[in-house]
């Protein structure tokens, strides 16, 4: 009987090397595992795995896939603990002026609106009236709503107005109803807040900044 298998030391081999590239460590043990579904090879990949890792981190601090993100110059926030000093959300906030909003005030017509997602390309824009937040509008859900009303060709129809609240809709039958479109469920913390507590919020999340 052959007391040497080439493709056990294949497998540990490619978890040392997956180990050391990507830093993972239970979760890759695991997964090679169950691709293997012997039992006797978990301890020498367990082992391979963190030796790998040990000398990877020797070697440099971030796996491929934080490399990755730094190289493309992803918008990432890592999820190590954060802990501030003493600053607030006030310090890291945009300026309302500086902030990119949809204005439902005076009412945007539709060539106006469609204009706007034009020029801001953003995935979504906040929708104030006055200085009060009433949601969050998705570019492409609004863009998919107005299209067909503006294709029409017609100068009166793309000059009507249009309003995100259902309020100003009803007592104003000639204005475009988009309140439907309009996520009202936002999250928003206040600038008091701790720094720590914002980082914290956007890395449960998983959101990008």
């Amino acid at each position: 009987m052959r007391c040497i298998s080439p493709g056990f030391y294949a497998i540990v081999g490619a978890s040392a090397m997956l180990g050391g590239v990507t830093r993972m460590t239970i979760s890759l043990v695991v997964i090679v595992f169950e691709l293997t579904g012997a039992l006797s090879h978990v301890l020498p990949i367990m082992i391979s795995v963190m030796v790998s890792k040990w000398v990877g981190d020797a070697l440099g601090k971030d796996g491929i896939y934080a490399v990755w993100i730094a190289m493309r110059q992803y918008p990432w926030l890592p999820p190590g603990e954060y802990r501030d000093q003493g600053q607030t959300a006030a310090q890291i906030m945009k300026p309302v002026e500086n902030v990119v909003v949809i204005s439902d005030e005076q009412g945007l017509t539709l060539q106006e609106l469609g204009a706007y997602l034009e020029e801001y390309g953003y995935h979504g824009y906040p929708v104030v009236r006055g200085e009060m937040l009433i949601g969050f509008v998705v570019r492409d859900k609004v863009r998919a709503y107005i299209e067909p009303l503006v294709a029409k060709e017609t100068e009166e129809n793309a000059l009507r107005r249009c309003t995100f609240s259902q309020d100003v809709a009803a007592a104003n039958p000639d204005m475009v109803n988009l309140s439907s479109l309009l996520e009202e469920a936002v999250l928003q913390l206040r600038k008091e807040v701790p720094l720590q507590l914002v980082v914290n919020m956007f890395q449960k999340m998983v959101c990008k900044i």
